[in-house]
C-alpha cells in the first residue's frame, strides 16, 4: 500500500470535514445574530405600542462582564473604568479605584430585556405611559445606600437605563 497517497487523501477528509464543521458554525452564529435582533425588534415595538418611546440605542453585543473589587476611599477620585466599562456609585460621594477583577459570575442579560424588567418594575402599563428611554448602556453598579462604607467591596454589571422619569440600573446578571 502506498501510504503517501493513504495519509493525503486523509489529510483532504479531515481539511473537509473542518470546512463543513466551520461553514455549520458560521451559519449558526448568523442565525442567532438574526434571533436576538428579532427579539430585540419585538421588546421595541412592545414598548412603543403601550406608549414607551425608545429613543436610545440598544447595544446588539455585549461581552461577558466579570464583578469587580474595588477600593473605596472619602475622597472623590476620576471615574473608575474596567476594560472600558465605568464604575458607577450610587447612595453616597466616594472615589473608587478597580482593585480586582472577579470571576464571570453568569451571563449578561440583553438590552433589551433589561427595558422590560425595568417596565414590569415601573408597573407596567398604565404608570409607563409617556416614559421616554434616552439611553442604555453596561455600567458597574456600586451601591453604597444602606450599607456601611468599607475599604473595598464589590461592583457589579448593571444596565443603566437613563429616561425622561430619572435613571435606573437593571441588574445585568439577573433572569
Amino acid at each position: 500500500m502506498d501510504w503517501s497517497k493513504a495519509k493525503n487523501i486523509i489529510i483532504m477528509a479531515l481539511l473537509v470535514t473542518n470546512l463543513a464543521i466551520g461553514g455549520f458554525y458560521l451559519s449558526q452564529l448568523r442565525h442567532d445574530a438574526e434571533v436576538r435582533k428579532a427579539a430585540m425588534d419585538a421588546s421595541v415595538n412592545y414598548l412603543q405600542s403601550v406608549g414607551v418611546e425608545v429613543e436610545a440605542e440598544l447595544p446588539d453585543k455585549v461581552k461577558a462582564l466579570p464583578v469587580v473589587f474595588v477600593n473605596v476611599t472619602k475622597e472623590l477620585a476620576e471615574e473608575a473604568q474596567s476594560d472600558g466599562v465605568p464604575v458607577e456609585v450610587t447612595g453616597a460621594k466616594v472615589g473608587v479605584k478597580v482593585a480586582a477583577k472577579g470571576d464571570t459570575a453568569g451571563e449578561i442579560i440583553s438590552a433589551d430585556k433589561a427595558l422590560l424588567k425595568l417596565f414590569s418594575r415601573l408597573g407596567g402599563k398604565q404608570s409607563c405611559k409617556g416614559l421616554k428611554i434616552t439611553e442604555v448602556k453596561l455600567v458597574y453598579l456600586l451601591d453604597v445606600r444602606n450599607a456601611v462604607i468599607a475599604s473595598q467591596d464589590t461592583a457589579v454589571p448593571s444596565w443603566k437605563i437613563q429616561t425622561s422619569r430619572g435613571t435606573y440600573y437593571i441588574d445585568a446578571y439577573s433572569e
